[in-house]
Order: C-alpha cells, then structure tokens, then sequence
C-alpha cells in the first residue's frame, strides 16, 4: 500500500503525516541527529514525501532522499493554502500536505545539489565582502571630506596610497 508522508518542518522540530489510503497517523521528531535518525527508521522505500522549502530542507532532504521512492520540496510562494489556512497547526499542515502530495498536487522547488549550494554561499560571501569593502572606502572618503581634505575615490584602490591618506592628521571629533 503506498503511502505518503508530508512533513512540516521548522528549526527545532518537524511534524509529520503518514497517509495511507485507510489510516492517517501523526507524529512529531526533533531536528537533531537522533530525531531525524528516529524519523528515518519509520519509512518505508515505497513511501513519497513532501516537505516545505525552509533554510535547512537541503539538509532533512540530503538526510532522508535515499530511504524513501521519492522526496518533493514544495515552493512554498506557490503552495499558499498552508499559509492561509484558518486553523494553522503543524499536524494541520503536515496533513495538507501529504493530501496534497497523494493527488500530485504539491508545487516543487529545484533543490540545489550540495556543491552547488555551496558554491552559491561563496559567491554570496565574496559579494558581501565586496560590497562591505566598497562601504568602508566610501566612508573613508567621507571622513577625509569632512577634514577638508579632498581625495579622489580611486586612491583607496592600492595599501600603500591607503595608508597614506590614513596617515593624516584627522579631527577626531569628525571621525566618529
């Protein structure tokens, strides 16, 4: 008998509906080694899942892909009815979403591979710097102004004109 399992997840827990043509049975695990280890020795391989697109589903799908026949991530901009469902409850949820699942009703989210998802957060990271780095040199460029000392934004570009311009006499009134 197939059966699907639809799991609403959060940071420090997730509850989860198993849903079989005859039998509906809910259960609740915490996000932790021994938790997901507990949720996986309930499944079945011929069980499908669907879970929610949140910041650690890359990581309780990685978990559980290979236990089951199939794991879907709902894009959860375009699966709504949880969002806006009256009574919001996480066996509530869970249970909307294995139904949803049982139909072929769940709308997906392409899932990033782990390198993938790694390479994405280093790209995001360099990006930060870059930006954080253009921020600072602005902000330099503003003290010196306010100094009455008047530079071009391009002579922060190398160390040695930087330590320069921060060789000057500055207002320490004015810096902060």
């Amino acid at each position: 008998m197939r059966r699907y399992v639809g799991v609403d997840l959060h940071k420090n827990t997730f509850t989860v509906c198993y849903l079989t043509s005859k039998v509906r049975e809910l259960k609740s695990f915490k996000v932790s080694k021994t938790g997901i280890e507990a949720f996986k020795q309930t499944f079945k391989r011929t069980d499908e899942t669907a879970v929610e697109s949140t910041g650690n589903s890359g990581y309780f799908v990685r978990e559980i892909k290979a236990l089951v026949k199939a794991v879907r991530v709902i894009n959860p901009t375009q699966f709504k009815i949880i969002s806006q469902s009256v009574k919001k409850t996480d066996e509530k949820d869970a249970e909307i979403i294995a139904k949803y699942l049982s139909k072929g009703l769940v709308p997906e989210v392409r899932m990033k591979s782990k390198e993938q998802a790694q390479l994405s957060s280093l790209i995001g990271t360099r990006d930060k710097f870059v930006k954080l780095r253009t921020t600072l040199k602005n902000k330099i460029h503003n003290i010196l102004n306010a100094n009455g000392i008047v530079t071009k934004r391009e002579i922060f570009s190398s160390d040695k004109a930087l330590e320069k311009v921060l060789g000057n006499d500055l207002d320490q009134a004015i810096i902060v």
